[in-house]
């Protein structure tokens, strides 16, 4: 591997890193905050249906009481106007009025006793039908979920980008140099330091690379060291056999 390669795998892991991460963490956080409009987005559409049970009722109650068929069809046409309403029946004994299409999926539905008071006897007229709808909620939610997405996605791009680059600046490019250097390191070129050209600010401690590099720097020194002690071992040792041999000849002699 070469030092080129070095650096792109350590950057590739980062960023696959980073991207990882980060798409967890969005994915997380915009399930939350999905899951929170989906609740107020359905108690808005609950809130409707209680204002409706509420308020609308009696007048719908009378109006079937004294079967003003034209009353009720105003009353529920105005009923399907309100928030997120999509379909209303009235069921009363032998006919329906309805206004709106119904729908059976995502849906919320309620049905509603009606009954009317004459001479203090409650009398039961039909049952209100009401459906609303989820649809437009569902549609809010995706188009928000594809929005926070495609923003997270280009800004977590970009950000990685700027990492990989600011990385490749400040660590992979001197992992390189450190890399090519103990790489080609021999007893020829011991004495030539290790040198990484980098712009510390004084008073600043010494970071990582600096301590890989000054550990580098100092094995070369103690191993240059013990060679030279292996060396002077050496001529010893040559000078104790000459004088050694010397001796031996001129004992022979």
């Amino acid at each position: 591997m070469n030092k080129n390669e070095l650096g792109g795998v350590i950057a590739k892991k980062l960023i696959l890193r980073i991207l990882l991460c980060s798409s967890l963490i969005t994915l997380l956080f915009t399930s939350w905050q999905l899951y929170s409009d989906y609740r107020i987005g359905r108690n808005h559409i609950l809130e409707t249906l209680d204002e409706i049970e509420n308020s609308h009722v009696n007048t719908i109650s009378r109006s079937v009481w004294t079967s003003d068929r034209n009353q009720l069809t105003v009353q529920l046409d105005g009923i399907l106007q309100l928030h997120e309403m999509q379909y209303v029946k009235v069921s009363f004994e032998n006919y329906n009025l309805e206004a709106g299409v119904p729908q059976q999926e995502n849906v919320i539905s309620r049905q509603i006793p009606l009954s009317y008071n004459f001479n203090n006897e409650e009398h039961k007229l039909g049952t209100l039908y009401l459906v609303a709808t989820l649809q437009n909620v569902y549609s809010r939610l995706f188009d928000k979920a594809l929005f926070i997405f495609l923003t997270q996605g280009i800004k977590t791009f970009l950000v990685s980008t700027f990492i990989f680059f600011i990385f490749q600046i400040l660590v992979t490019r001197h992992l390189s140099v450190i890399a090519h250097y103990a790489k080609n390191l021999t007893f020829e070129n011991l004495g030539v330091p290790l040198s990484i050209k980098r712009t510390n600010l004084k008073g600043n401690k010494a970071d990582e690379l600096e301590i890989v590099a000054n550990a580098i720097n100092d094995m070369r020194l103690n191993l240059s060291a013990e060679i030279e002690e292996h060396e002077k071992d050496k001529e010893k040792i040559k000078s104790s056999l000459k004088e050694k041999e010397t001796l031996l000849q001129e004992i022979h002699h």
